[in-house]
C-alpha cells in the first residue's frame, strides 16, 4: 500500500546560548565585527590580528578662522558621538555630503602654463543646534575623525549628483559559483521524474528510491563533465532550494494516533486534558484491533467451514517497464505495471493479475471485474458466505461500486452472506502486504525486465510454497460496473432506524462513515453497515431500485473500455528513447505500445471513447 525548517527562539538568559544546528550568528563573523567596529570607530582586530585603536578626534586646526575656538570641546564630543552612533558607513556618508557646499572659485593665481586650474570650490559645515557653521577642510576631518581620501570621494560623488553607498564586500568572488552553472544543476535536479503521495497530509514529492544525492552527482558530472562542481556545494544547493525526498512510504500513519501523541507530550495541556487523550488513543486502538481479530477469526472459520471464503484484496505498489541498468533511465518515466492481488484466508493462496496502464486502470470497474473473476474460477457453488477485507481506498476497493455488486451477489442467490470489513487508516496491514514482501524481495534479483511475462515468472517464483498463481488481464476482461449498478440500486438511504428522527438526525448511506458492512440474501436490496467492526449500531439502508426486482439483476457485459487506454505523450516520448536499449526479442511489445494513441493529460472516464 502506498501510502517536513529549523527555527529560531529568543533567549534573554545572560548566559550564551549554545549554538543550535542550522542556526547562523552573522554577527559573529569576523567580516562583520570588522566591518561594524569602523562604523562605531571602536577598537577592533584586523585581517592580520593586528589591533586597531578606537577613533578619536584629530589635531587643532591652524587656519584663520579658529574653527577649534568657534567650537566648544562639547558641541566637537556631541557631533562626534552623534556621526559614530549612525548604524551604517553610507548613512554616515550621506550625512557628510550634505554637510560640504559646491562654490566657484573666487579667485585665481596666475600660474605655470600646463598648470590645471580648480574649477571648483568646497565649504565645509557642521550643524550645532540645527544651526550650520562653517569650519575648514582639516577641522572637518579632525572632529569627525575621516580621512581625506574618504572625504575625495564624497565630493566626486557630490559633483556628480550621486549618493553615496557603501560598496564594500560587493565585488565577486573568485570561488562564487555563478549562476549559470546554479541553473544548470537546478535544471538537472529537475530533470528527475518525481512521484506524490496520496496518504500524506501535505503534499510531499519522491525521487526514484534507487537514487541519493551522492547517484545524482555522479550522474551530474557524466553529464557535465568539464564542470568543476564539487559534491560538497551540490548537496548544499540540494538541500536549500529542494524538498524532495527518496522513495515513497509504504504504509500509511494513523492521524489520530498522531494527533492523540500530541497531545499527551504536549508541555502546554494540563494533567486532566492528558489523561483524556490517553484514555481516547485506548479507545481508539481498542476499536482498530477489532478489525486484525475480525481477519483471524475469518481465517479460523475458514479451515473449519466448506461454505465460508475469506479474501484479502489490496493493489501493490506499481512496477515499472523496461527495468534496465542504465543511468539514463533516472531521468525518464517507465510503463507503470499494476498489480491487483486476491489473498485467500483459509488457503492461504495469493491469484495476482498483472497488467499495464495502457491495458486498463486502477477503478472500481478492474476491482469489481478482478474479484468477480476471482469467484467465478476459484470459489466453488458450495461457499455461501463470503468475508472481504480491504483498505479504505475510496477509488478502489470502498465506493459505490463494490457495494453494489456485493449487495448483486447476495440478492442474485450466489452467496447467502457477505461481510465486508474495513480498517481505521492507519492500521491496514492486510495479508496482501506479507506476499508483496516475498515479491518485492525477489525483484531484487532481476536487473533487466523487459516485459510482463517476466513479471510473471518473478512473481510465482518468490513463493517457495507454489501459492502464488499469476493472470495477466486484457482490456477486454474489465466490465463497466460503473454505469451497471445505477440500473439496480439507488445512490442513497435514510437507515430505517433513524427515519422517524428529525432531519438532522438521520444517517445516510456515507459509505466512507462505515467500517463494517452485512450483505445477506434474506433481505435483498438492503446493507446493514456499522461505524465500528461488530459495533452496537447497526443502521439498516435500502438500496433497492423501486422499480426493479431483485430476481432481474444480471451483471454487467458491456465492457469498460471500448480500446486500450492512452498514455501519456511524454512517457511515450520516453519509452522512444528507452527502446534502444531493449533487447532485439522483446521491442515488439513496446513498439505496440507506442504505436497506440496518446494524450496530454490522463484523464480515464468508465466508457473510453
Amino acid at each position: 500500500m502506498n501510502n517536513d525548517e529549523p527555527t529560531t527562539s529568543g533567549n534573554n538568559n545572560e548566559e550564551p546560548q549554545k549554538k543550535r544546528k542550522g542556526i547562523r550568528h552573522t554577527d559573529k563573523y569576523q567580516r562583520n565585527v570588522i566591518r561594524n567596529s569602523r562604523v562605531k570607530g571602536a577598537k577592533y582586530h584586523n585581517w592580520r590580528g593586528k589591533e586597531v585603536e578606537a577613533k578619536c578626534m584629530g589635531p587643532e586646526c591652524k587656519c584663520p578662522m579658529k574653527c577649534f575656538t568657534v567650537v566648544s570641546e562639547q558641541q566637537r564630543q556631541e557631533i562626534f558621538a552623534r556621526f559614530y552612533n549612525m548604524d551604517t558607513k553610507t548613512e554616515q556618508d550621506i550625512y557628510l555630503q550634505g554637510q560640504i557646499a559646491i562654490k566657484e572659485v573666487a579667485r585665481r593665481r596666475k600660474r605655470k602654463e600646463n598648470a590645471k586650474d580648480r574649477l571648483r570650490a568646497y565649504e565645509h559645515y557642521i550643524t550645532i543646534n540645527q544651526v550650520r557653521k562653517k569650519v575648514c577642510e582639516a577641522a572637518f576631518l579632525s572632529i569627525h575623525a575621516v580621512g581625506r581620501e574618504r572625504l575625495k570621494r564624497i565630493k566626486r560623488l557630490l559633483i556628480s549628483g550621486e549618493v553615496p553607498k557603501d560598496k564594500r564586500g560587493t565585488n565577486a568572488k573568485a570561488n562564487v559559483v555563478g549562476p549559470e552553472i546554479r541553473e544548470i544543476i537546478s535544471n538537472h535536479i529537475k530533470s528527475f521524474p518525481v512521484k506524490g503521495s496520496h496518504y500524506s497530509g501535505k503534499e510531499y514529492r519522491y525521487l526514484d528510491a534507487r537514487l541519493n544525492v551522492k547517484i545524482m552527482y555522479q550522474l551530474f558530472k557524466v553529464k557535465y563533465p568539464k564542470s568543476d562542481v564539487k559534491y560538497s556545494y551540490y548537496l548544499k544547493f540540494f538541500h536549500e532550494n529542494f524538498q524532495l525526498h527518496f522513495g515513497r512510504p509504504q504504509v500509511d500513519t494513523c492521524n489520530v494516533c498522531e494527533e492523540l501523541n500530541v497531545k499527551i507530550k504536549s508541555p502546554k495541556l494540563g494533567e486532566p486534558a492528558k489523561r483524556a487523550a490517553v484514555a481516547e488513543k485506548v479507545v481508539h486502538c481498542r476499536r482498530s484491533k477489532k478489525f486484525y481479530t475480525a481477519l483471524q477469526n475469518s481465517a479460523v472459520q475458514c479451515k473449519e467451514r466448506n461454505d465460508l471464503v475469506a479474501l484479502s484484496l489490496d493493489y501493490m505498489q506499481n512496477m515499472q517497464l523496461p527495468e534496465i541498468p542504465v543511468q539514463d533511465l533516472f531521468y525518464l518515466t517507465q510503463l507503470s505495471v499494476s498489480v491487483f492481488c486476491i489473498y485467500n484466508l483459509g488457503t492461504k493462496k495469493a491469484m495476482f493479475y498483472l497488467y499495464h496502464e495502457g491495458v486498463a486502470a486502477k477503478s472500481p470497474n478492474e476491482i469489481c471485474s478482478l474479484l468477480m473473476d476471482y469467484i467465478q474460477n476459484y470459489i466453488g457453488p458450495e461457499v455461501k458466505e463470503l468475508h472481504l477485507f480491504s483498505d479504505n481506498c475510496p477509488g478502489q476497493n470502498k465506493n459505490h461500486c463494490v457495494t453494489r455488486m456485493s449487495l448483486a451477489l447476495t440478492d442474485t442467490g450466489r452467496f447467502n452472506k457477505i461481510q465486508h470489513f474495513f480498517p481505521i487508516r492507519g492500521h491496514s496491514f492486510l495479508p496482501c502486504d506479507r506476499a508483496f514482501g516475498l515479491v518485492k524481495r525477489n525483484l531484487k534479483k532481476f536487473d533487466r525486465i523487459y516485459d510482463l511475462h517476466k513479471y510473471t515468472e518473478i512473481i510465482a517464483m518468490a513463493s517457495a510454497q507454489h501459492a502464488f498463481t499469476i493472470k495477466e488481464i486484457q482490456t477486454e476482461d474489465i466490465k463497466n460496473f460503473k454505469d451497471w449498478w445505477q440500473n439496480y440500486y439507488k445512490s442513497t438511504s435514510v437507515s430505517t432506524e433513524t427515519q422517524s428522527f428529525s432531519r438532522n438526525a438521520r444517517v445516510h448511506f456515507t459509505i466512507s462513515k462505515f467500517h463494517h458492512f452485512v450483505y445477506t440474501s434474506e433481505t435483498p436490496g438492503t446493507i446493514q453497515a456499522n461505524e465500528y467492526i461488530n459495533g452496537f449500531a447497526w443502521h439498516t439502508f435500502n438500496l433497492a431500485h423501486p422499480k426493479k426486482k431483485h430476481e432481474c439483476v444480471k451483471f454487467p457485459a458491456e465492457l469498460a473500455y471500448s480500446e486500450r487506454l492512452p498514455i501519456l505523450e511524454s512517457k511515450i516520448e520516453h519509452l522512444k528513447t528507452l527502446l534502444r536499449w531493449v533487447e532485439e526479442p522483446y521491442k515488439p511489445f513496446f513498439e505496440d505500445i507506442i504505436a497506440n494513441s496518446t494524450t496530454k493529460t490522463r484523464k480515464v472516464t468508465s466508457k473510453q471513447q
